[in-house]
């Protein structure tokens, strides 16, 4: 490694600016710049840093010539640096803002400028696409400037050439200008501010218009959202900064994301709002990719074509995932996703394969028509029926049988399907030619097993996915620990006047093993969720059901009309709407804010099932089926005591309309003896009565408990957790600094807890599980914190 990608390295580690494409800084003039900038903006993390920065909406042979770098400051703007790493010999003369250099006897002309500038354009016009398509207004878009920087040339070898007139002098950075840190700061703000001093500093949302526009794969999509101007003190300011928050993967996800489970089976296993859904599409679209890439180099004109679905329970989840996989899909490859990706529910990919009349396909299986039959062993009994049509069909004709299969089919909410449905999946998937198993990845939840079916026996099915091909996503991201640990508990009946048998469903023994959850003497503590900012939620009980009708229209329309909350970010979620046929109507005559009302559930023929349940001026009811693979800044769990409290399909049912909310939950039911209604007012009590403010953030006094998992590992490697800034030896790679504080990593499979940790080693960046590489501690980077 030469000293300046060294010195790059660790200037990009010790600063607190994200700069994600280090590697991209090919050359020393390059580097010399980026060291700069990362230590004259790198002591706050606000912003971010970008090397050769091109953007995804338009072919690459159409994007202008990308700038060297770009920062992105809350007192710059977008700010992009073109660098040239000429030296002052070989400039011959210098005119109108063009530089003549004399290369290996050719006289050159270049306009660094101009290339600034139009790159400045492209990424400009991108951001205002971004923020048209957010319906915000053009003054969302912050501020876009460049300037050219010579590393190699000094101001006054400049000088002596007589060339301070031929340039505008605030416009160029030299040598010297790259020295001083802090002058440099200063000297590019002024410049800022002597142009738009009014508009500065930019807000966090303005510098992520410009991130969204670069299609950066580490911010979640969210909902694009008009500006606001809700007061600070409003519950709706709150839900504004949570919605238009930076939404970063974790290292877990990205990790995940990368994963390649080409062409063998793999087990996700997730607690409720770990992003299991976002790591779905995303690797998907990644293995799509390079699948593709893979045929259009192939010299096989005979091979099949290659197929990939996703596939799910409900219907209305549908829609979510084929927004979520288009968006992915179009982020990673700037393209639409192609025609060899389907996205349906089993029950739609069953129709879609049958001859029914409404299927534009046609497929050549025979349509069954389902009943109206609740027993959920009909589901079953449904594709086993379709499972011999499929076996018969690849006897009698098995290129057509050939036509139908996919090459992967990822399973998203895989607790909710039975073994029979997955051995239906199973016939649909080719072998692998190189591994000889089924590419099938699941993504499964026991928490969430809402129609209560049987764990599978994978093996038994032919999904094997023993010996590591089982991971567990352990953070919540989605939940305030407050939401999650109060429907944890009433999950498991800690407050039941019987004993609950559901601790299977919550898998409670492997969160105990990894100490996600602990068994306090009254309750169950949560340790999983990630923030901890949130309210315990809302419990209002009543005599009668018109009582709770009235209530909860009120409450919504204060919300909404004195809170200035977004109908938009308030979900109504019930066990049935029998009771609560009225609520919507009511609703809409008290706010004039509420547009209309989105009911994704109900007759098969409702079309409402087949669309994206959030739209703008919207509220939307639900059952808990339908909008199960959502969630809501604010939710209202009505006729809770509707759930059967005495079967664990209620419970399930309970905790997953519950983690619904990412912000504020509101229950509310009849006061009835032994229901579950009673139980969570029980629970919320409970939760709420050891819990002190420190700081305007709720703290657990109950018992505090250390959360780290113990990290075992071969005798041969520290066990301490490695830190950003240690040197480690890695057998194959060699030596290289870490970049990111390592995570802990379970491997059921090897009985252990390793951990993952990211290196840039001499060959590029890599992210390794560090006792199963054998990495080895060279160097442990002294810290004040550690002494």
């Amino acid at each position: 490694m030469e000293s300046w990608q060294v010195d790059l390295t660790c200037a990009a580690r010790d600063a607190k600016i994200p700069f994600a494409s280090v590697e991209l800084v090919s050359n020393e003039a390059h580097a010399r710049v980026a060291i700069a900038l990362l230590r004259a903006f790198g002591s706050d993390p606000a912003g971010y840093l970008f090397a050769e920065p091109r953007t995804p909406d338009r072919p690459a042979d159409q994007n202008a010539r990308p700038t060297d770098l770009l920062i992105v400051r809350p007192e710059l703007g977008a700010f992009l640096v073109e660098v040239k790493g000429w030296v002052i010999g070989e400039i011959t003369q210098v005119e109108a803002g063009t530089i003549f250099r004399n290369v290996r006897g050719y006289v050159e002309a270049r306009d660094p400028w101009k290339q600034a500038q139009d790159a400045a354009g492209q990424l400009q016009k991108a951001t205002q696409r971004v923020v048209a398509r957010r319906r915000l207004p053009r003054s969302d878009i912050p501020f876009f400037d460049w300037v050219v920087a010579f590393p190699n040339i000094s101001r006054m070898h400049w000088s002596e050439k007589g060339w301070n007139g031929t340039l505008n002098g605030c416009e160029v950075l030299f040598s010297e200008d790259l020295i001083d840190s802090q002058a440099l700061r200063e000297r590019l703000v002024a410049y800022i501010r002597s142009k738009i001093a009014h508009k500065i500093p930019f807000s966090v949302d303005q510098l992520n218009h410009v991130r969204a526009a670069l299609g950066s794969s580490v911010i979640l999509t969210q909902r694009m959202r008009k500006a606001s101007s809700t007061p600070q003190e409003k519950l709706g300011w709150k839900i504004e900064a949570l919605e238009n928050k930076d939404k970063r993967l974790s290292g877990e996800q990205r990790d995940l994301i990368e994963a390649e489970f080409d062409g063998r089976p793999q087990l996700i296993r997730g607690v409720a709002g770990s992003g299991k859904s976002i790591v779905l599409v995303k690797n998907l679209a990644n293995m799509l990719d390079r699948k593709l890439n893979l045929k259009q180099l192939s010299l096989d004109l005979q091979a099949p074509p290659r197929r990939f679905a996703i596939v799910c329970f409900n219907r209305s989840l549908v829609p979510f995932l084929k927004r979520r996989f288009e968006e992915s899909f179009r982020e990673l490859t700037y393209r639409d996703p192609p025609d060899c990706m389907d996205i349906n529910y089993v029950n739609g990919l069953q129709f879609a394969l049958s001859n029914h009349p409404k299927n534009p396909r046609k497929g050549p299986l025979t349509y069954l028509l389902h009943s109206n039959n609740r027993d959920p062993a009909h589901a079953a009994d449904f594709a086993e029926k379709y499972s011999e049509q499929l076996d018969r069909l690849k006897k009698t004709d098995e290129e057509a049988f050939s036509q139908l299969q996919y090459d992967a089919i990822y399973v998203d909410e895989g607790q909710d399907l039975f073994e029979q449905e997955y051995l239906f999946l199973m016939r649909l998937l080719r072998t692998d030619e190189e591994t000889g198993a089924k590419n099938i990845v699941i993504f499964y939840d026991d928490a969430q097993n809402l129609y209560g079916r049987p764990r599978p026996n994978w093996s038994r099915l032919g999904i094997q996915v023993a010996g590591g091909r089982t991971y567990v996503m352990k953070t919540c991201f989605r939940n305030t620990k407050q939401i999650i640990e109060f429907a944890f508990n009433v999950l498991l009946g800690i407050q039941a006047d019987t004993r609950v048998m559901t601790k299977g469903f919550a898998d409670v023994t492997y969160l105990k093993e990894y100490r996600l959850v602990e068994e306090l003497p009254d309750r169950w503590q949560v340790n999983f969720a990630e923030r901890s900012d949130g309210d315990f939620p809302d419990v209002a009980l009543f005599e009668t059901r018109e009582e709770e009708r009235r209530w909860v229209v009120g409450k919504v329309c204060h919300l909404i009309n004195q809170e200035s909350v977004r109908p938009e970010d308030i979900l109504v979620v019930f066990e049935s709407d029998h009771e609560f046929a009225g609520l919507a109507d009511d609703i809409c005559s008290r706010s004039v804010a509420v547009r209309k009302v989105i009911k994704p559930y109900g007759r098969s023929d409702n079309r409402e099932k087949d669309s994206y349940i959030f739209e703008e001026g919207a509220l939307t009811m639900g059952t808990v089926n339908s909008v199960k693979g959502y969630d809501c800044p604010v939710v209202f769990l009505v006729g809770s005591d509707s759930f059967p409290a005495n079967a664990k399909e209620g419970r399930v049912a309970f905790y997953v309309a519950a983690t619904r909310a990412k912000l504020h939950l509101f229950v509310t039911g009849l006061r009835v003896p032994g229901s579950l209604a009673e139980e969570a007012e029980s629970v919320s009590k409970l939760l709420a009565s050891p819990v002190r403010k420190q700081s305007g953030v709720a703290t657990n006094i109950s018992k505090e408990i250390e959360v780290t998992p113990k990290i075992t590992a071969p005798a041969s490697v520290e066990v301490r957790l490695f830190r950003r800034g240690d040197v480690v030896r890695h057998p194959s790679y060699g030596i290289g600094p870490v970049l990111e504080d390592a995570i802990p990593k379970p491997l059921p499979s090897q009985g252990m807890v390793d951990q993952s940790v990211r290196v840039q080693f001499e060959q590029g960046m890599k992210t390794v599980v560090a006792g199963l590489a054998g990495i080895e501690l060279i160097q442990a980077r002294e810290r004040s914190e550690d002494m």
